[in-house]
Formats: structure tokens, sequence, C-alpha cells
């Protein structure tokens, strides 16, 4: 999800810009700047707080990303109440990321392109 955001800010970068220039690749680096600071700031804020690692559930078969009408029992004997706990962190830190990437592009990406990139008429 972090490749895909970086390669479509990339893309419609160079979209816009229609030109190869030092300034577009500063326009490069600031979209990575974005998507590293809005990567690292995501795993930051999941739980465990502070630290660069997740915690979830392990993930066993497609039926565990779907939990609302599913509870396993393997062998009618133990029933895993895990599969409600395993798509927290893996749904939620792809939103958070999606969150702040757009809120680090809207407050540094106007200020950048307004030096580097000359005023259309």
């Amino acid at each position: 999800m972090v490749l895909l955001v970086l390669i479509l800010h990339w893309f419609f970068i160079d979209m816009v810009s229609m030109r190869r220039s030092k300034d577009v690749i500063i326009l490069h680096a600031t979209a990575f700047i974005e998507v590293f600071l809005s990567c690292l700031l995501s795993l930051l804020l999941s739980h465990p707080v502070g630290t660069l690692t997740i915690h979830s559930c392990r993930v066993r078969g497609i039926s565990d990303w779907y939990t609302v009408l599913h509870n396993p029992t393997p062998n009618y004997e133990k029933t895993i109440h895990c599969t409600q706990e395993a798509v927290y962190p893996l749904y939620t830190v792809v939103f958070l990321f999606y969150g702040l990437a757009l809120s680090l592009m809207l407050l540094l990406r106007p200020w950048v392109c307004r030096k580097y990139l000359p005023r259309q008429k």
C-alpha cells in the first residue's frame, strides 16, 4: 500500500509538471519524504505505541479477514477468539497511513510547489 501511494504521487507529479528538471526531482523527493514520514508515524502510532512493530494475531486463512460471522471452532474443541483481533491492526494501519499521507501532502506540498514550480497563466 505504501508503494502504491508513492508511485501514484510520482506519476501525478510527472503528469502535471510536463518537464524534467531539478524542480521535479525536488517534488519527487518531497513526495518520498511525505510517504516515508506517514509510514513511520503510522507504525509508531499503532499498538504498541512508540515502537516500530505491530502485534496482531496470526492470520491462518481467508476467513480470518471476515470475522463478523465467523468465529472458528477447530474440531469442535476450542473456540479461537483471536480472529476478532486479527484484522484490527492490519486494516487500521493502512487507513492511518492514508490519513497521515493525505495530511502531510496537504501541509507540505503547497509550499514546495509554490517555491519550485512556475506559476501557470
